[in-house]
């Protein structure tokens, strides 16, 4: 748990929020608004680090229950969450991860979860629940690719694991 509980605090750390609007200013865009990507950019810049801290505020996405979720965490200290994590921990916890947020039952809970915790606050509230369920999917696919590419990374940062 201590190392789904550290992926959860990094990937919403401003390093890391940084890192993720890279990936999605150059995929989402440059494929979504070529004609605007400049405005498009802006937008994330202002509001993927609000949509992913509302992402974590989920109550079905805590660490505990992610890693019980997954059956990597239980009272053995033989589970995979509890003993001292190897690279092959960090990599296959960071996978799991990536499997969950990929998951389309997951999305789907997501975009419907997300417009409750942000849209009510917007000056257009059906224009944002519009676009986060258009936007949000999307996203979400490029993000776990992020985590796929990057894991070897994540890995060092986050448990100083896989570092060669």
């Amino acid at each position: 748990m201590k190392l789904s509980g550290a992926l959860d605090r990094y990937a919403q750390s401003d390093a890391s929020i940084a890192r993720q609007v890279d990936v999605l200013s150059g995929h989402f865009c440059h494929v979504s608004h070529p004609n605007n990507q400049e405005a498009c950019e802006q937008g994330l810049k202002e509001s993927w680090g609000t949509i992913v801290k509302a992402a974590f505020k989920d109550p079905q996405s805590t660490p505990e229950i992610v890693c019980t979720k997954f059956g990597y965490c239980s009272n053995s200290t033989q589970s995979m969450g509890e003993k001292q994590p190897t690279c092959q921990t960090c990599r296959d916890i960071t996978k799991k991860n990536e499997e969950l947020m990929g998951n389309k039952e997951q999305i789907n809970r997501f975009t419907k979860f997300l417009p409750d915790v942000l849209c009510g606050q917007s000056a257009a509230p059906d224009n944002c629940a519009q676009w986060i369920e258009e936007f949000y999917p999307v996203a979400i696919q490029d993000i776990v690719q992020l985590l796929e590419d990057e894991i070897e990374h994540l890995c060092c940062r986050i448990e100083q694991q896989c570092c060669e």
